[in-house]
């Protein structure tokens, strides 16, 4: 398993440390997350067209008469990041990305607890199918997509059902 995760731990650091790769929607997530925390302001009522930000130019044509589209759980991460990483745009780029890869990365250990009970014998392999699906890697943690931490919600769900445990708004 250590091969396994680090193998995965090494693309992951090589792709945080790229240009995101893919998509301008990393950029959005990053001027919602500054709306709130550097500006104090609603980001589901604030456009990026609406603040002169360094950020605009990079956020995509369509999303920048467009308020957040996002739930508040991924709004206030997202608050919480640029407020870790500060006013500057690689900076944020890299906390952004490095959150997405230890989504990954978490999803990884996820998967191989779900798979303890499922098929022990094949769970080395199903964590490598995931971990190093480059697909996956490439779009969470290359181009800082947050589907990767709606996927570690889900995978943590499905192993409290697996458990047995009841969810915790039921």
């Amino acid at each position: 398993m250590r091969q396994v995760i680090g193998f995965a731990a090494l693309v992951c650091l090589v792709l945080v440390f790229t240009p995101p790769l893919l998509s301008k929607d990393l950029f959005s997530y990053i001027y919602y997350g500054k709306t709130l925390s550097a500006y104090g302001m609603n980001p589901y009522e604030v456009t990026p067209q609406m603040l002169p930000d360094p950020l605009l130019i990079f956020i995509g044509r369509y999303w920048k008469n467009t308020g957040s589209v996002y739930g508040p759980l991924f709004t206030y991460f997202s608050a919480l990041l640029t407020l870790i990483a500060g006013r500057g745009i690689s900076a944020n780029i890299y906390v952004f990305k490095g959150s997405m890869a230890l989504f990954h990365l978490a999803n990884a250990g996820l998967l191989w607890k779900l798979l303890e009970d499922i098929d022990p014998g094949r769970r080395r392999f199903g964590v490598m199918l995931y971990a190093w699906n480059p697909l996956v890697i490439l779009m969470s943690v290359g181009g800082g997509h947050n589907d990767i931490m709606m996927m570690t919600l889900a995978l943590l769900a499905l192993l409290f059902l697996q458990r047995g445990r009841r969810p915790l708004f039921y």
